[in-house]
């Protein structure tokens, strides 16, 4: 669905993720984890189309979500949704139970 080959994003002038390799395929589920200030989520932001690769060395980033290769982010926002730790708890708490596919 998503591939990530070799990217780096910079942010305020200052190199946040460097040389990541990454793919998403149908039917996996990930779990993004890491300390505080480690790049969760730039990561996620960039998988979902917010935030672009570097524009001279930063890698690319390729959409296969219509099964054709797409490095265009424009359409993305609209068929990837996050569900975060903070937003999952809050649905325990409220006894809303509901997979990830009806958040």
């Amino acid at each position: 669905m998503i591939e990530l080959e070799n990217v780096s994003v910079s942010l305020a002038g200052h190199r946040v993720l460097h040389g990541v390799n990454w793919r998403w395929r149908p039917g996996e589920c990930w779990a993004v984890r890491g300390a505080n200030g480690s790049g969760k989520s730039t990561f996620l932001r960039l998988v979902a189309g917010e935030l672009a690769p570097d524009p001279v060395d930063g890698g690319r980033r390729t959409y296969f979500l219509d099964g054709v290769a797409n490095p265009s982010a424009i359409g993305v926002r609209e068929r990837l949704a996050f569900v975060s730790p903070e937003q999952q708890e809050r649905y325990l708490n409220i006894e809303w139970i509901r997979t990830a596919r009806d958040v």
